[in-house]
C-alpha cells in the first residue's frame, strides 16, 4: 500500500506495526488517514491502534475480512475483503485480497487528487469517436484482454472491431489497416513487449491511429 500510494499519488505514507503504534506517540490529526489491515477484525493491537487514531481525530478505514467485527464497527469506513472463512493459519487468500484492497484505496486517492487519466481518455475518445472500425492487438495474456476489450466496444458502440494476436498481423489482417484506423495495442507482457512494439510500428507505417495501453515506460 505504501509503495502504491507514494508512487502513484506522491502522498507520504508511514507503515507501522500495530503493536508499536500506540507506544510511539504518533503524529495524528484530522488530515491523517489511518488504514488498519486485519483478517479477523478483532486483533487486540490493531484495535488499540484504531482507537488511538479515532481519539486523535484521524480518519480511519479498515480492510477487514470478518463482517461485524470490532474493528469494522469502530472504523469510519470499512472495505470488506470477502475472502471467506480463514481455514488455514497461512491464509494466503486473505493476504491477496488485502493487497487488492490497497489498490482500490490508492486508485480512489488518485481520483480525488485528479491524478486519473480522465482527460487523456476524453482526448483519445474525441479523436476516434467517428470511426467505423477498430482493431485490438495483444500477445500472450494481453491477447485475451484485447479480445474482451474488442467485445465491449462492439457491444456498447456498435463499431465493427476485431481483436488479433499481434503475431498474426502479416497473415492478411494488416491489409485491412488503412489511414486513420484506430489500433489499440495492449502492452503489459514484458517478455513479448519488443515483438508487440514491432507490430505497432508496422501498423503506424500504414497510417493507423495507434493507442498503446501499457504499464511500461515507453
Amino acid at each position: 500500500g505504501r509503495h502504491l500510494i507514494e508512487a502513484m499519488i506522491r502522498i507520504p505514507v508511514t507503515v507501522e506495526l500495530a503493536s508499536e503504534f500506540r507506544y510511539m506517540n504518533p503524529i495524528l490529526d484530522e488530515h491523517t488517514l489511518v488504514v488498519v489491515i486485519t483478517q479477523s477484525g478483532e486483533t487486540a493491537d490493531s484495535l488499540a491502534a484504531l482507537r488511538l487514531a479515532n481519539e486523535r481525530g484521524a480518519k480511519t478505514i479498515s480492510i477487514v475480512n470478518v463482517k461485524g467485527s470490532s474493528i469494522a464497527r469502530e472504523s469510519d469506513y470499512v472495505l470488506y475483503t470477502h475472502a471467506g472463512p480463514e481455514i488455514a493459519v497461512a491464509s494466503t487468500k486473505a493476504f491477496s485480497v488485502q493487497c487488492s484492497g490497497m489498490y482500490l484505496i490508492a486508485l480512489k486517492l488518485a481520483e480525488v487528487n485528479n491524478l486519473m487519466t480522465d482527460e487523456q481518455m476524453k482526448g483519445i475518445s474525441e479523436k476516434i469517436k467517428d470511426t467505423f472500425s477498430a482493431f485490438y492487438l495483444g500477445r500472450g495474456l494481453d491477447y485475451g484482454i484485447a479480445c474482451e476489450a474488442c467485445l465491449k466496444l462492439k457491444e456498447i458502440s456498435y463499431v465493427n472491431a476485431e481483436a488479433y494476436c499481434a503475431g498474426e498481423l502479416k497473415h492478411g489482417t494488416i491489409s485491412l489497416i488503412t489511414e486513420g484506423v484506430p489500433v489499440i495495442a495492449i502492452a503489459t507482457q514484458e517478455s513479448v513487449l519488443p515483438k508487440l512494439m514491432a507490430n505497432v510500428e508496422e501498423v503506424k507505417a500504414r497510417g493507423a491511429h495507434v493507442i498503446v495501453v501499457t504499464d511500461k515506460d515507453m
